[in-house]
């Protein structure tokens, strides 16, 4: 009889030592990435309201793995002087809600015509034209296709 008690006191303790121990890595499920998902096709930033064509400085267009449409549009003073953050997370200004892509992926500058792309170390990484982007410039003089993940976005600046 006391080794029964014994046995049950030591599970007990051992079920409460795992229940208040904290995990340190945040996982997201399939299931709870396709709910979020699910939700719309694009997340507004709340950088990118509606702007005739125009007006517009950058714009970047793509669908995601799962063919959702991805569409922003930016004008002169909506680009901060950090640049855009683009990633999965919510707080990214740029929302591509796609598995490839990291939760913050790459940070994007503008400059007199110039993009400058920088990889915030990717997991799936940051390409253009089949080589890997870490930090680079671009004139955006003409389109550009860059890939995130296996995102393809085409980066256009060539109307400002």
């Amino acid at each position: 009889m006391p080794f029964t008690v014994g046995l049950v006191l030591l599970i007990a303790l051992a079920a409460l030592f795992l229940a208040f121990k904290k995990s340190a890595v945040v996982y997201e499920t399939f299931t709870q990435y396709k709910k979020r998902s699910e939700k719309s096709s694009v997340i507004p930033s709340g950088l990118a309201p509606p702007v005739s064509q125009s007006q517009f400085l950058i714009s970047i267009k793509g669908n995601t793995t799962d063919g959702k449409n991805v569409k922003y549009l930016f004008k002169n003073n909506q680009l901060p002087d950090g640049g855009l953050i683009l990633g999965r997370e919510l707080s990214c200004d740029i929302v591509i809600d796609d598995p490839t892509v990291s939760r913050r992926h790459a940070v994007l500058r503008l400059n007199n015509g110039i993009l400058k792309i920088e990889d915030l170390e990717s997991k799936n990484g940051t390409w253009k034209d089949g080589g890997r982007i870490l930090k680079e410039k671009f004139s955006l003089a003409a389109p550009i296709n860059v890939t995130f993940g296996k995102v393809k976005l085409k980066i256009d600046g060539s109307n400002s």
